[in-house]
């Protein structure tokens, strides 16, 4: 109704104006005589309702009125990185094989110069002879003829990118980490099997396995199953976006066989990172002092202690002082015990090793590592199992396998002969503060409830009134 009050006012209006027109001209008619008397009347009437309509129809036009299209979501992990790109033409893809970082850019109008600019500006955090096939990118562009980059995006991890920004006269890159949660989980299983089975039955990650494997090692073969064995267990997994990056620790554990229980609480010492491991609720280690084997996997065991050895490279029958432990090469050494790192370094025959001390008695020592860990050097602690090379066949070697060696009171022995006789107490400063952590885990792992333990919810009966 108000729209065509609105024309109407407009056409009658354009009426007025021409017959004011013809008051001027002295045009008008009989008619036009007696209309000339009541004419401002008129006017005025009609100049009211012509304001009020346009007021209405502006007012209706603010009501309808539709904001623009929000922008499309654009790809998430670059919009994280904090560029928009819904602006932009962009492409993800993965290297192909045979395809390299060159071969994008030209694709895209820079040459090997930028490319070159580019690996100066990235040298101290980015490895570019380390792309392989397979490697995500991802490329926007302004939508030329050329197809000019403006954004270049390389993943280099699940959470590290390497992000690339072209100007008109210049190249800059950073590398941006996403954020990682940590969330803990709980779990509490009556084995009908055994924990291995049962762990991947409830599609639990095979590194969580392991590490209870691990961990109960020297204490219990989890491996292995009674009927009636039960299992808690408390852990922190690493979290990016809501897709997991592996397990972060076993916080605390409880294997119950019979009317045993077997703790195992993770602790570490807050002013030494070497005191660390999984203790029962008695500050007791579960591990022995030493690991049975220096090898991430256990290895294969190729030669023993042995007084008369025929040695494989000088060909000589003579004393062999270490054991060795063959495994592909690049495969993690571990310190077998916690100690402090004496020698780290190359010789002939050792080729390159590493040498720990672990308390006043005893020391041992890793040979023919391909190359030594980051950050392993004189001084340094470390904690047992801690990676500290990795195998190679340096030195006096005939394939990749590590030298073992174990000297007790300064002289060299059979570690099959010893490491059994040592304990692993924990130190007597550090256990009060490990008893509160057990005490907080093991009140967590006393309430989680086994399935059986569970019980349902049921709804409640409401009675009903019966109306007569």
């Amino acid at each position: 109704m108000t729209n065509a009050f609105f024309a109407f006012a407009t056409v009658f209006h354009k009426i007025c104006i021409s017959n004011v027109l013809s008051l001027f001209l002295g045009t008008f008619s009989k008619k036009g005589t007696a209309l000339r008397r009541i004419y401002p009347i008129i006017v005025i009437v009609l100049v009211a309702l012509y304001f009020i309509a346009c007021e209405n129809a502006i007012q209706k036009k603010a009501i309808t009125y539709v904001p623009p299209k929000q922008n499309t979501p654009c790809e998430e992990w670059v919009f994280l990185c904090g560029h928009r790109i819904d602006t932009l033409i962009y492409e993800k893809s993965t290297l192909a094989v045979g395809e390299k970082i060159k071969d994008i850019f030209k694709r895209h109008n820079y040459g090997d110069s930028a490319l070159s600019v580019l690996k100066k500006k990235t040298k101290d955090y980015f490895d570019f002879t380390a792309v392989k096939p397979g490697d995500q990118y991802f490329v926007a562009h302004i939508g030329d003829a050329a197809q000019t980059m403006q954004l270049f995006v390389l993943k280099k991890s699940p959470t590290a990118y390497l992000v690339c920004e072209f100007g008109k006269d210049s190249i800059s890159a950073i590398l941006y980490n996403k954020p990682i949660s940590i969330k803990e989980r709980q779990l509490a299983v009556e084995l009908n099997a055994p924990l291995p089975k049962m762990l991947k039955q409830q599609k639990i990650q095979d590194q969580l396995t392991q590490m209870i494997i691990e961990a109960y090692t020297d204490k219990l073969d989890v491996r292995s199953f009674k009927k009636g064995d039960k299992f808690k267990i408390i852990y922190t997994e690493k979290m990016v976006e809501g897709e997991s990056l592996g397990i972060d620790e076993i916080k605390g554990m409880l294997y119950t066989r019979g009317d045993k229980e077997y703790y195992a609480v993770h602790y570490m010492a807050p002013d030494d990172t070497s005191n660390y491991g999984y203790y029962d609720e008695g500050g007791n280690s579960l591990n022995k002092f030493f690991l049975k084997s220096p090898i991430k996997g256990g290895g294969r065991l190729a030669s023993k202690y042995n007084m008369n050895r025929f040695h494989p490279v000088l060909k000589v029958f003579k004393a062999h002082l270490g054991t060795d432990f063959a495994a592909p090469t690049g495969t993690p050494i571990l310190s077998t015990a916690k100690g402090v790192i004496v020698e780290a370094g190359y010789k002939i025959n050792n080729g390159n090793y590493v040498k720990v001390q672990h308390n006043k008695t005893y020391t041992t020592q890793y040979l023919h590592m391909s190359k030594i860990g980051k950050n392993i050097k004189p001084g340094t602690r470390v904690r047992q199992g801690q990676v500290i090379g990795y195998v190679g066949s340096t030195g006096l070697a005939t394939g990749p396998h590590v030298c073992y060696r174990f000297w007790k009171n300064g002289k060299q022995v059979d570690p099959f002969k010893e490491k059994t006789a040592v304990s692993n107490p924990m130190e007597s400063e550090y256990l009060k503060d490990y008893l509160q952590v057990f005490s907080d885990i093991s009140y967590k792992l006393t309430n989680l409830k086994y399935p059986s333990e569970i019980v349902p919810e049921t709804t409640p009966l409401i009675a009903q009134n019966n109306t007569h």
